[in-house]
């Protein structure tokens, strides 16, 4: 899954060396040949990404999971005056997460007459009921031409955190925290395992269609077994439109491949990676956005002209930097 806009480039205090490392290469399990390790459809497909499967520990070590807590911004609340929300969000570097800007920035009726009151991060797990060590946000920044204009495309936001991330060292490949978590006198086991993503060189494109990764902790039409594990899937995502379905090149279009059947991204994924690999290291190409939803479901609908949309982050590069330098 190496793709036309999918070069390495290192940014220096923004990338790390050793980023898009995972624990289980996806391109480098040799019993298939040197191919994506896949399943048949089956119980363990069975997602929050629609038709994916569940991810192992360790293949997505810059995943995080994300919860903002909202406080209703007056004197005059008495009672519930919080409400909390979540996404996704990729390990830039030890304190900078990458996220979708409409987790971090309210624009739903519903929210308007909120303030976020605090920002909670649990990088590298794949199990929301064993969450592990939490870290906190210092700040956060929006892409501006989203405060005003709201573009899809400009759909991307920024969370530094208080602590450093164990991110890993030469001397130390890959940092994995064991987290042990008793529930319903039961014990789950899982691992907070850390790496940071790549960036790609700026403003490049694809100009034919392709496939690539993505995964999340998002929502289902229906309830599901293992629903709070992380999901993974694969999307063929089309050549470049420069018109207004991908906003002249900003957005990345992703395509549910094969039809029904092709695994999707479903609402509360917003803030997660689609990732392609160069050299077997993992770069990030995309952050999910926005799905077609059908009325009253969550995920993306079942035919091809039901679309998925990730920000291009090639796109996004000057903004990144900027802010990661200045702050």
């Amino acid at each position: 899954m190496t793709g036309q806009h999918s070069d390495i480039v290192d940014y220096p205090n923004v990338t790390l060396d050793r980023c898009g490392i995972g624990r289980q290469s996806l391109l480098l399990t040799k019993d298939v040949g040197h191919c994506l390790k896949w399943y048949n459809r089956s119980s363990l497909m069975l997602s929050e990404v629609q038709y994916g499967r569940v991810a192992e520990p360790g293949e997505w070590p810059w995943i995080t999971y994300i919860e903002v807590t909202l406080k209703y911004d007056s004197w005059l609340c008495f009672n519930d005056c919080y409400r909390s929300i979540s996404g996704t969000g990729v390990i830039l570097n030890k304190q900078w997460i990458i996220t979708a800007a409409h987790v971090l920035f309210m624009i739903k009726n519903e929210y308007k007459d909120y303030k976020i009151d605090s920002i909670v991060v649990y990088p590298g797990i794949n199990d929301k009921r064993v969450l592990g060590k939490s870290y906190e946000s210092d700040k956060h920044f929006v892409n501006p031409v989203y405060e005003y204009s709201h573009n899809t495309g400009d759909d991307i936001g920024l969370i530094k955190l208080k602590e450093e991330l164990p991110i890993p060292t030469p001397n130390n490949p890959l940092s994995t925290a064991p987290v042990v978590q008793q529930s319903d006198n039961q014990f789950m086991y899982t691992t907070q395992t850390m790496n940071s993503i790549c960036l790609p060189k700026e403003s490049l494109t694809n100009f034919r269609q392709e496939f690539a990764l993505f995964a999340g902790f998002g929502l289902l039409n229906n309830s599901q077994p293992n629903e709070d594990r992380l999901r993974m899937g694969w999307t063929r995502i089309s050549g470049q439109m420069s018109n207004t379905t991908d906003e002249y090149g900003k957005c990345i279009i992703g395509l549910r491949d094969p039809e029904y059947t092709g695994s999707a991204l479903c609402k509360g994924d917003s803030g997660g990676p689609l990732i392609q690999y160069i050299n077997d290291r993992a770069v990030l190409i995309g952050i999910q956005v926005e799905v077609d939803a059908l009325k009253g479901q969550s995920c993306t609908g079942l035919t091809t002209d039901s679309l998925m949309y990730f920000v291009r982050i090639a796109h996004q590069i000057s903004w990144i930097v900027r802010t990661v330098s200045r702050n």
